[in-house]
């Protein structure tokens, strides 16, 4: 799950209020397993400290 599939399942549904907002994004995250997480660090390459 790349960080636009998170977006899109966040959004999927109209968001009332903040607080609804925060569901949103903590259940989506909590979908993200250490797999994802691992192959995220060979597809995004790290940027250079400004």
């Amino acid at each position: 799950m790349e960080e636009t599939a998170v977006k899109n399942i966040v959004y999927r549904l109209k968001i009332n209020d903040l607080q609804h907002l925060k569901t949103r994004i903590r259940d989506t995250v909590a979908m993200v397993t250490p797999n994802m997480l691992q192959a995220w660090i060979f597809v995004v390459p790290s940027r250079e400290p400004s």
